[in-house]
């Protein structure tokens, strides 16, 4: 709420958000930290004196930014740094310093980066892919029109779709949606999941929204299922990072 927060080891220092507004997103891609709040983002870096210095990006769209837009969301990709907001992705070139803008007709629920690709979902329209800074839709099916997709992974077979309630697909390059069974489906469709990752062990974690997490092997099978009784200081896992 206050602005972005770093932390040494020892002691904690907070360095306002630029325009006084919430942050939403941070993201550290090499020596800068890029953050994205109401009606702005850009980046920080580290002064000859230890202190972050801010330098805004959104300011050099002139006027470009819409009215009450705020930035949820930025991945990295290659030299690309993406900003997304729930109307539009800027996706900006760190190395041209030259921005692209990808506009919505409705609103973009989240963006997601696989191994080779960048992919968004648009309510009532379904899953997009970035190629060449343009959006090209990749499946307009209803069960991503209608579903609220959580993350996206790629793998030898496609992509594979984690949905908030529906459960997991796969979606192969001929557009053929099939569904990933696994060992704890009821668990994936009865509970409302907000988070998920693949590990490097290519283990799958799920955070859902109060039923705890849920870890499957790669043979699908359940590892683990962490709820408040076995240590967890909440039921709801709203983000998941390995480590």
């Amino acid at each position: 709420n206050e602005g972005l927060l770093e932390f040494n080891g020892s002691s904690w220092s907070l360095y306002p958000s630029p325009n006084e507004t919430i942050l939403r997103s941070v993201k550290v891609i090499n020596d800068r930290i890029y953050t994205g709040c109401y009606m702005e983002f850009g980046y920080w870096k580290k002064q000859p004196n230890g202190q972050l210095h801010y330098t805004s990006l959104s300011k050099t769209l002139k006027g470009k930014i819409i009215d009450d837009e705020q930035f949820w969301n930025i991945l990295h990709y290659d030299k690309w740094v993406i900003f997304q907001s729930l109307n539009r992705i800027y996706i900006y070139d760190s190395v041209l310093k030259k921005f692209s803008i990808i506009s919505a007709k409705n609103t973009i629920t989240k963006a997601f980066k696989t191994t080779n690709s960048i992919y968004f979902q648009c309510a009532n329209e379904g899953l997009f892919e970035i190629e060449n800074g343009k959006s090209k839709l990749i499946s307009g099916d209803l069960l991503f029109k209608n579903n609220r997709i959580v993350n996206v992974f790629s793998t030898t077979d496609g992509l594979l779709i984690q949905t908030q309630q529906k459960g997991m697909f796969t979606l192969n390059s001929q557009n053929k949606i099939t569904k990933y069974t696994t060992e704890v489906d009821a668990f994936l469709e009865e509970s409302s999941i907000y988070s998920c990752e693949m590990l490097s062990d290519g283990s799958l974690a799920f955070g859902s929204v109060s039923n705890g997490i849920i870890i499957i092997n790669k043979e699908r099978k359940l590892k683990y299922h962490l709820t408040q009784n076995k240590g967890l200081s909440n039921n709801t896992t709203l983000s998941m990072l390995e480590d």
